[in-house]
């Protein structure tokens, strides 16, 4: 079924009979800017606000129509492609567990400064303290992240993406996948991509600074290192 909950033939016809957008994704300062030919029925009617985006870009022009999106990233899109067109999405792990040199994800530092501001405004909103470092225990401790860095950073930057376009199905999707809590999804998706590599995590001065300036973290990951890692030392 479909993200608008039509039947799945007539969702069908009816994108397949659409009009074609041209998606220019990533820098256009670059030597090659990933172009995409997308179908407008797949992404028109998924929110309100996506729609003003797009027709805002497209105008009155039906030859080529065409939507620049420079800040989003090329797995970002096509994993929001295959929800627009599906209503799901899968993003394939880049191995399980601990993350290797070959795994760095690229941009740490961008991806960062989106889920710091979702942080501080989480700590915000629901308070940090023992309470909310209780409910951090509840995640599954025994097993810890099941995933790759770049598994946890790609749902992290879906999530920032379908946020700021009121894309609710597809954050829910976002933070179902790596089974992370709804409660304070946001937050805990992105604790499990950093327990994924503390050591690493450590020596980038993007994450040092938001510790110093957010401490409630420092306790909050504590709370969420697989037992096992303590019975190991």
């Amino acid at each position: 079924m479909s993200p608008r909950g039509k039947k799945g033939m007539e969702t069908i016809a009816d994108i397949a009979q659409s009009r074609i957008i041209i998606f220019r994704i990533g820098d256009r300062t670059a030597f090659k800017v990933p172009v995409f030919n997308v179908h407008e029925a797949s992404v028109l009617g998924l929110s309100e606000r996506l729609d003003e985006e797009i027709l805002k870009q497209t105008g009155k022009s039906y030859r080529h129509p065409q939507v620049d999106w420079a800040a989003v990233h090329v797995c970002t899109f096509t994993a929001f492609l295959q929800y627009a067109y599906t209503g799901d999405f899968a993003i394939i792990s880049n191995g399980m567990k601990q993350g290797t040199s070959s795994d760095e994800p690229p941009s740490l530092g961008e991806s960062m400064a989106s889920c710091e501001s979702i942080l501080q405004q989480s700590a915000s909103e629901e308070g940090a303290g023992p309470a909310s470092s209780r409910a951090m225990t509840t995640m599954t401790a025994e097993r810890g992240p099941s995933y790759s860095r770049y598994y946890y950073l790609q749902h992290c930057r879906l999530y920032i993406f379908a946020d700021k376009y009121d894309l609710e199905k597809l954050k829910a999707l976002c933070v179902e996948k790596p089974e992370t809590e709804a409660g304070d999804a946001m937050r805990k998706l992105f604790f499990q991509y950093v327990l994924t590599d503390m050591a690493w995590m450590m020596k980038q001065p993007v994450f040092n600074k938001l510790l110093k300036e957010m401490p409630e973290i420092s306790h909050e990951l504590l709370f969420m290192v697989p037992l096992a890692y303590w019975k190991a030392v």
